[in-house]
């Protein structure tokens, strides 16, 4: 029961097929993966132009749709904490959520579309706890309340979880 059925075949003398092209990942984000653990091996089987950075975020390169956000770290109060054998940061929650809020008003994608990833299950908790209060209260606008950016229905079909639920899926 140790050996997966992967694991089984190949030691049946099966010969591994390696799967040389990927159709998934925006090309820039695959280039990673393919020098570090593909040792140049792997292609992209998608033009960038098929995988655009969406609007309603500040990209740093568009040609790239990959970002690293500060969150102040631990001196800003973005530290990592426990809950039970998990982990979460508060702050890093908060800072995805106005993150979500941009890409939803671009219009380029619905929630259907967006998958948040994370490898933690208490930051998955936390993350859904966070879009479920955002998408029940009215937003502030000036001097009147506007309604909730995603109706709760649609706040729905956004999927938060962890590395493991996500494997092998696409989502933008």
């Amino acid at each position: 029961l140790g050996l997966s059925g992967y694991e089984r075949l190949v030691s049946q003398g099966v010969e591994p097929l390696f799967l040389d092209t990927q159709f998934r990942a925006h090309p820039k984000l695959m280039d990673f993966s393919c020098d570090a653990i593909y040792g140049g091996r792997l292609r992209s089987g998608i033009d960038a132009a098929a995988r655009p950075a969406v609007c309603g975020f500040a990209w740093p390169r568009r040609a790239a749709p990959l970002a690293f956000l500060e969150t102040g770290g631990p001196k800003g109060g973005a530290a990592e904490h426990a809950e039970g054998e998990s982990r979460l940061n508060r702050a890093e929650a908060t800072r995805l959520m106005g993150v979500l809020e941009g890409l939803l008003a671009g219009g380029d994608v619905d929630c259907s579309q967006v998958g948040v990833v994370t490898p933690y299950k208490g930051q998955v908790r936390l993350l859904r706890q966070l879009w479920r209060e955002r998408c029940g209260r009215p937003r502030q606008g000036g001097a009147a309340r506007k309604a909730p950016l995603v109706p709760a229905a649609e706040a729905g079909r956004l999927e938060i979880a962890s590395v493991d639920n996500f494997q092998g899926r696409e989502k933008e």
